[in-house]
């Protein structure tokens, strides 16, 4: 049984400075809200709920706090998500302004739920699943980048044709698409990378340089910058990167930048030099030839047509 709702905000909250739209869709174990909002003020309100609270929560653009009053938080911000349980909610909810749209997504699982996906092994979670059958308050991800494999199925997940039953299938299906990228990117096993050899404070700073890596493709940053923006000694920041991802700092630019170049062949209608400046290549011959590397195919192939990979 699926029930869809959708709320004018700003008919509701005229009066706090509030626009915007939210859709529900509640299920018997599951409970989905898209939030599209815009206001200029800082809203925050209380929060009460006596029961337990497993959520998935990704922020595409704002910043999100929950404040209980045992003094615990979970903070998100833009372009993250966090994974976490609350076994009540007892506290303050807050959003900040932001420019343009605060846009979220929101998926509430019960334990029965997430039982059944992982067939009574919740173990498979690590300490995370050990702690939704206690009193504890615990985080799976906290504040971790979305993954642009994650936008696609949540994407996806929000927005398709499907009803009654075959609705229910496939938004299972995508919410299970979902566990497994957050299993592989943003779990506390990626903590357990470093055999000891990295704090938790040089990891996440790692994962910071990623990030500035990944938003930054056209004008990439030098060692020496990452190292002063992350706040970590270029040594440990070559080394490091590369014990927690697998790859150099380079090569991780280098696929960020083919994927993106991928995407726009596929999607725009535009030059293959004005798409090789856009991944930040300045001449769109290196772009060919690093693109070629990559795919095993030149880019005016995908461009027409003959050959899409995916």
């Amino acid at each position: 049984m699926i029930k869809e709702t959708y709320i004018n905000v700003g008919e509701r909250y005229a009066n706090h400075g509030i626009k915007g739209d939210i859709h529900l869709v509640d299920m018997d174990e599951l409970h989905i809200d898209q939030v599209s909002l815009q206001h200029k003020t800082k809203q925050e309100k209380q929060v009460l709920r006596d029961q337990k609270h497993i959520e998935l929560f990704f922020l595409f653009q704002g910043e999100h706090f929950y404040n209980s009053n045992k003094k615990q938080c979970v903070n998100t911000s833009t372009g993250r998500f966090s994974f976490f349980h609350l076994p009540n909610i007892d506290g303050s909810l807050a959003f900040n302004p932001v420019e343009g749209n605060y846009s979220s997504i929101g998926i509430e699982l019960s334990i029965e739920y997430l039982e059944r996906v992982f067939n009574g092994d919740l173990e498979l979670l690590g300490e995370f699943g050990k702690s939704l059958y206690s009193e504890r308050e615990s985080a799976f991800s906290s504040n971790v980048m979305i993954q642009p494999q994650m936008k696609r199925v949540l994407q996806d997940l929000v927005h398709n044709d499907y009803t009654g039953t075959m609705k229910k299938m496939y938004i299972e299906s995508k919410i299970i698409e979902i566990l497994l990228q957050v299993i592989k990117h943003g779990g506390e096993s990626r903590y357990d990378l470093s055999g000891g050899s990295l704090s938790r404070s040089d990891i996440d700073k790692l994962y910071y340089v990623r990030e500035l890596v990944s938003n930054n493709l056209q004008n990439p940053y030098s060692l020496r910058e990452l190292s002063r923006l992350a706040g970590i000694n270029e040594f440990k920041l070559k080394k490091g990167f590369k014990e927690i991802f697998s790859t150099t700092i380079f090569n991780h630019l280098y696929d960020e930048r083919m994927v993106l170049g991928q995407k726009l062949l596929i999607e725009q209608d535009t030059s293959i030099a004005d798409i090789a400046q856009q991944v930040g290549y300045k001449n769109p011959t290196h772009f060919t030839a690093a693109f070629k590397r990559k795919f095993n195919e030149l880019p005016k192939e995908v461009k027409s047509g003959k050959l899409i990979q995916f």
